[in-house]
């Protein structure tokens, strides 16, 4: 990588981890007022703790390693615990998130909580995947940065894909729009009237499966890697297989926050299922 690509993301790194401070600072203000006025935010407080966490832990991570490679320093192999001790951690926090959830503690101690077990199952996997021994071609350095970038630039570009470009496709093309949308309402109709055979077999299921079924699995498995081609060509196909896999964990973690927020009230089992599945993003 030319080193001014290098300077220039320090620079987008220090500019992503300013306002996360200030993020941060807000967690900790809304949670200490709701502690004082007995209110509920731990809605207000899990947005700014996941939003305060992506940006200085990612932009702090571009940051430092950036520096450390202009300045020429060797990264070591990434020697993860044991894949079964990260599943008992996993298992620990959940429960500890269980049983704060309903203390006037759980704006301050339940956000951190679900961002570690949102991120655990993903990694885990990676570290079965890597076996106790490390390898060469995961270092820290590519490791995080993949993590970061899969997560944050991964994310971004798999929702342009998945959202916006329908409908960008449904807006430009004549008369498309007017063809899916009295499906999809035709659909939700039947579906508030709990009228399932008629939902299933309507035209507009047929459009949310392609689009959830065919359309996201590509959009987020294109998105996944691209911070991590840069690399790949100069690593061993275990190293390349591992650093990807790395940006697929990133991509699994925000993801999983995403999903538990957007089902917040279902937030433990929503928790479970995902960590089932938590080796999918880091193999796709």
């Amino acid at each position: 990588m030319p080193k001014w690509v290098k300077q220039w993301l320090m620079m987008v790194g220090v500019l992503a981890a300013l306002p996360g401070l200030a993020l941060g600072v807000g967690y900790i203000c809304v949670a200490g007022i709701g502690l004082l006025d007995n209110e509920d935010t731990l809605g207000a407080t899990l947005v700014l703790f996941v939003l305060a966490t992506v940006l200085v832990g990612g932009g702090g991570i571009v940051f430092v390693h950036l520096d450390r490679a202009l300045r020429g320093e060797v990264s070591t192999p990434v020697r993860f615990p044991s894949a079964r001790g990260m599943a008992g951690v996993f298992g620990m926090v959940v429960v500890v998130a269980w049983f704060v959830y309903d203390t006037p503690f759980a704006a301050f101690l339940f956000p951190p909580a679900l961002v570690i077990a949102a991120t655990l199952p993903s990694l885990a996997a990676v570290a079965w995947f890597a076996g106790r021994g490390g390898d060469a071609g995961l270092t820290w350095r590519r490791g995080l940065l993949a993590f970061v970038g899969g997560g944050t630039v991964g994310i971004l570009v798999a929702i342009v894909l998945e959202i916006l470009l329908p409908l960008l496709v449904l807006s430009l093309v004549a008369g498309l729009a007017e063809v899916v949308l009295p499906r999809l309402e035709t659909l939700f109709s039947a579906l508030a009237n709990e009228n399932v055979a008629h939902a299933v077999t309507s035209r507009g299921f047929v459009y949310l499966l392609v689009q959830v079924a065919v359309v996201a699995p590509l959009a987020e498995e294109l998105a996944k890697p691209l911070v991590v081609l840069p690399v790949v060509g100069r690593l061993s196909h275990r190293g390349a297989f591992l650093v990807g896999a790395m940006a697929g964990a990133g991509f699994a973690a925000l993801e999983n926050v995403l999903y538990t927020g957007f089902g917040f009230s279902f937030w433990g089992g929503i928790l479970l299922v995902r960590a089932i599945g938590g080796a999918i993003h880091p193999l796709g």
